[in-house]
Order: structure tokens, then C-alpha cells, then sequence
């Protein structure tokens, strides 16, 4: 626990002055120009002067510290968050590598300061937040096979139509990751893409880590013994069309 305590502090510390440095070379730019602030790096000054790229490079790293906040300070189940902030700092920084190393033979003393203090920070960011996207999954004992009270269908329309402002998340309970969702646009559509295959294949979860799927009607025919009701409704929970807490109420509904 104190290890992914200091690896959350290092996270946290790596999104601060990505943050950090957006602001100082935005605000340099629009008011002070001072010259020796232009070596400090910055995402849009090495990725491209464009608005979009004005946008990210505060977007994402704040982003990024409210995961962490929501991850430590309030509990909340939102690690996978990270996913799509470093596919998106990993896509990036392949792509600064290869425009910017020609520059690094015509103007290294000023642009490899800034690729080194950039990468450097990146680098802190990715051995921060891998650890705790491992420790996340697993806690063994808190994966069931328990079906969601949240219904299957709701859950694949929403992922479909409104995928990319994560609304399928907030009704499976999963505030934060929604909150991410709606920042990254579903993570650029990779990370809805991946919510769909998911939620086609059986395999997304509930807040609680309850399986959301698709499940059959069961119809049975009374055959006018309730201990033939009973079995029937046994075979359906062992194959896993109804889950343990429905058996138990038909059941209860059964010998009333």
C-alpha cells in the first residue's frame, strides 16, 4: 500500500508540471514573452501551434490529477481511467520524437532541453500510473460471477449512441471513469470501443464488479409440483441463466 501511495504521489507530481508547464508557456505567450521561458516544454509548443493542441495539453493532465484525487483521496474505482491518458501521451510522444529529431541537430541547445525535461516527466507519469493499474484488478475475492441489476440492453444502447460521453459508465454506477470518458471523448473512441466488445461479449462490470449480460426470460411450465418447479429452477442457476439471489426468490415465491 505505501508503495502505490508513493507511486500516486509520482503520478500526481508527473501531471502537475505537464499541467503546470501548459499554463506558464501559454500565459508567456499571451502576455510576457519572456525569452527564457521558451525552453521550458510544452505539449502544443512541441506537438504543434494549434488550438486543439492548446486544449489537451491542459485538458488531459487535469484530467489526470482528478483521477488521482478520486483514486486516493475518495476510493473510487477509476484506475482504468488511466488507459486512454497514456495511449494518448504514449501516441504523442512517438510523434514529437520523429518530427522534433530534426530539429535536435539544427537547434540542440534548444530543443533537446526540452525533449529531455519533457520525456522525463512522461517517463514519471507511465512509472507511476502502471503500478496502479495492475493493483487495481485484482483483488481476486472481489470478482464474482454475480449478475448486475443493471439491465443488459440499456447498457449496450447507451454505449452505442452515447459512448463517447460515457454514459453507459454513469449507469453502471462508474462515476469517475464517466467523468473521464466525457473529458477524452470515450479515449479518442478507442476506450468505447473496447466498452462495446465488453458489453457485446459478457464481460463488463458494475460499480460492485457485477457482470452485466444478457439474460434469457425463463419461462417454465408448472407441471403442478413445486418440487418440479424447484429443480428446474436449480439446472437454470447451476448453467448460469439465473444468478443465485433470483433462485432464492423464486424460491421464496414458490413455497409461499
Amino acid at each position: 500500500m505505501d508503495k502505490l501511495n508513493t507511486r500516486a504521489k509520482q503520478t500526481a507530481s508527473a501531471f502537475g508540471l505537464l499541467l503546470g508547464l501548459e499554463v506558464i508557456n501559454l500565459l508567456n505567450d499571451l502576455y510576457f514573452g519572456y525569452g527564457f521561458l521558451y525552453f521550458l516544454p510544452s505539449f502544443y509548443a512541441l506537438y504543434g501551434w494549434a488550438t486543439y493542441a492548446i486544449y489537451l495539453g491542459i485538458i488531459v493532465p487535469t484530467v489526470g490529477l482528478l483521477l488521482t484525487f478520486l483514486i486516493t483521496q475518495k476510493g473510487i474505482k477509476a484506475s482504468y481511467g488511466f488507459i486512454p491518458i497514456l495511449i494518448f501521451y504514449f501516441v504523442t510522444s512517438l510523434w514529437i520524437l520523429i518530427t522534433k529529431s530534426i530539429y535536435v541537430w539544427n537547434y540542440p541547445l534548444e530543443t533537446l532541453p526540452r525533449l529531455i525535461i519533457y520525456f522525463g516527466i512522461v517517463g514519471l507519469l507511465f512509472y507511476g500510473t502502471i503500478p496502479m493499474l495492475r493493483a487495481s484488478p485484482k483483488n481476486k475475492e472481489s470478482i464474482s460471477e454475480e449478475l448486475s441489476d443493471k439491465d443488459f440492453l440499456p447498457t449496450l444502447i447507451l454505449c452505442f449512441f452515447v459512448g463517447m460521453l460515457g454514459i453507459h459508465r454513469f449507469y453502471a454506477g462508474k462515476v469517475g471513469t464517466g467523468i473521464a470518458m466525457i473529458v477524452t471523448l470515450g479515449g479518442l473512441g478507442i476506450w468505447v470501443l473496447v466498452d462495446f466488445i465488453m458489453i457485446c461479449i459478457g464481460s463488463f462490470r458494475d460499480i460492485e464488479g457485477r457482470i452485466i449480460k444478457y439474460q434469457r426470460a425463463v419461462v417454465v411450465k408448472s407441471e403442478g409440483s413445486v418440487a418440479a418447479e424447484l429443480e428446474k429452477f436449480a439446472e437454470l442457476k447451476d448453467k448460469g441463466v439465473i444468478s443465485e439471489e433470483e433462485f432464492n426468490k423464486k424460491k421464496e415465491e414458490l413455497l409461499k
